[in-house]
């Protein structure tokens, strides 16, 4: 099927999402039901419907994402089948993350499912990530651990361990500055010194005046100036972990 088609086919899914109206049945041996004056749609149909149509005919990325922010400010039930029909049905698969990303934050199981799937697939990072951001917002510190599990995964690359880092510190910020540190006073191969994380960790520290590090990142810097031969790399790193130990010293 092609690009312009599958927009087509949705368009017209997601049109009866909101045109269509149950009609009640009139009970058995009932009189007929009076004529009804027809009334004018609610507000909200109306410039959802005009949302739709925008969104499905616009071809610019950019724009649709303006649009997909409109549509889902608004609280109306038609927005949640909107969403799972994009979800289903969009060939674009980074508005299928866009509309699971929303339906997890309305608790909706489609959207939950959809994250859990791409958490699955680590050979996908932009996907992976965003479905490690949405969960970590979601579930908040019921999410941690598995966060943790990722950092720890040899199995994750640099960039992974990264937003597995902000998850931890995001979802239960007390926890991860107590791991934080704790893996910095374990760090004793300075020949592999992980000091993309280490940089992570230590802005959590700033970020959140965590004195308690300032401990174990000056015995850590002792360990630099003791035994890194390198003069260069010595002085980097001595003064990489020195800065983040003056900001601690600061922070009020």
């Amino acid at each position: 099927m092609s690009e312009s088609q599958g927009k087509l086919d949705l368009k017209s899914l997601v049109s009866q999402i909101v045109t269509a109206a149950p009609t009640p049945a009139a009970p058995t041996g009932a009189a007929e039901p009076a004529p009804v004056t027809p009334v004018e749609a609610p507000l909200v149909d109306q410039e959802l419907q005009a949302l739709f149509e925008a969104y499905f005919d616009l071809e610019e990325a950019a724009a649709r994402d303006v649009v997909f922010e409109k549509i889902v400010a608004l609280k109306a039930p038609a927005v949640t089948e909107f969403l799972r029909a994009v979800l289903e049905h969009d060939e674009d698969e980074m508005a299928r993350a866009g509309a699971a990303a929303e339906l997890a934050h309305r608790h909706d199981a489609a959207g939950m499912a959809a994250l859990e799937e791409a958490l699955a697939d680590r050979d996908d990072t932009e996907l992976f990530t965003h479905a490690l951001q949405v969960l970590a917002d979601v579930l908040g510190p019921a999410f941690y651990e598995r966060a943790k599990g990722f950092w720890q995964d040899d199995d994750c690359d640099a960039e992974l361990k990264h937003e597995a880092l902000l998850a931890m510190e995001s979802t239960d910020t007390t926890r991860a500055l107590a791991d934080f540190t704790t893996f910095i006073a374990g760090l004793h191969d300075l020949n592999a010194l992980p000091d993309d994380q280490l940089e992570v960790m230590m802005l959590a520290f700033v970020r959140h005046g965590y004195r308690d590090a300032v401990p174990v990142l000056e015995a850590l810097k002792t360990r630099l100036t003791q035994g890194i031969a390198d003069a260069d790399e010595r002085d980097e790193l001595t003064a990489f972990v020195g800065e983040g130990i003056a900001l601690l010293q600061d922070a009020h």
